[in-house]
Parts: structure tokens; C-alpha cells; sequence
């Protein structure tokens, strides 16, 4: 049996949604760690019911270092103000770092909130 190949970092930005809320996801899902991570969003986000542009923060300009299965999540908004806001068009984020061995990395995700609408949530518990 040969060896695997080694598998090159991976960073991702994700929107995530859970208990009514977003958040975007910063995440190493490689085996090593990686430096110099800087995202960049396709048009400015504002959150935090229209107060807080989410996308000028400095973790996004430059990071310098991003352990493997770290993940930074930064409230965005709550998803009645996201979906009442009008806010809702598609955004993409392109993630770029440096892995172990210097080479540059860079990966765009696309995003769109509307995927979230209408989802059934849980009010309470008996």
C-alpha cells in the first residue's frame, strides 16, 4: 500500500444558520495550520439590524495564523432582521493564506441567505 497523497489546507468561509441567527464561519478543515488568511467579501455586509458593516472588521484583513479545525464565528444578524431588511442577495467571499510551505492559496464561496428562508424553527420546549 502506497501513501496518500498530501492534502492541501483548505479554509473556508461559510454561512451558517442555527437558532434563528447567522453566522459567518471561518474555518481551517485541513490537517495543518495556515498563515496570512484574508477574506474578501464581492459587496459590504451589514448586520446587526442595519448597525455593524460585518465585512469591514479586521479578522478578515489579515489573520495571521489559523490552527487546523479552528473555526471564528462572527455574528451577523438575527434571521428576522436579515429576511425583513431586504438584505437577502447572493454574496460571494474569496479566502486566500499561505500554507506551511509558503504557496499562496485562494478559494471563492458563494452565499446566498435566501437559502434559509422559510425554515422551520423551534419556539420552545415543553
Amino acid at each position: 500500500m502506497g501513501e496518500h497523497p498530501a492534502q492541501a489546507p483548505v479554509v473556508l468561509l461559510d454561512l451558517d444558520y442555527t437558532d434563528a441567527a447567522f453566522e459567518l464561519v471561518l474555518i481551517n478543515i485541513g490537517n495543518d495550520p495556515v498563515f496570512d488568511v484574508g477574506v474578501s467579501f464581492s459587496r459590504e455586509l451589514i448586520g446587526i439590524g442595519g448597525s455593524k458593516a460585518i465585512t469591514n472588521l479586521p479578522l478578515w484583513k489579515h489573520l495571521h495564523l489559523l490552527r487546523p479545525g479552528k473555526a471564528i464565528r462572527v455574528f451577523f444578524d438575527s434571521g428576522p432582521n436579515v429576511f425583513r431588511s431586504g438584505l437577502p442577495e447572493p454574496f460571494s467571499a474569496t479566502v486566500a493564506w499561505h500554507s506551511f510551505d509558503g504557496e499562496r492559496h485562494t478559494a471563492t464561496y458563494k452565499h446566498d441567505f435566501n437559502a434559509y428562508r422559510d425554515m422551520p424553527e423551534i419556539t420552545g420546549h415543553s
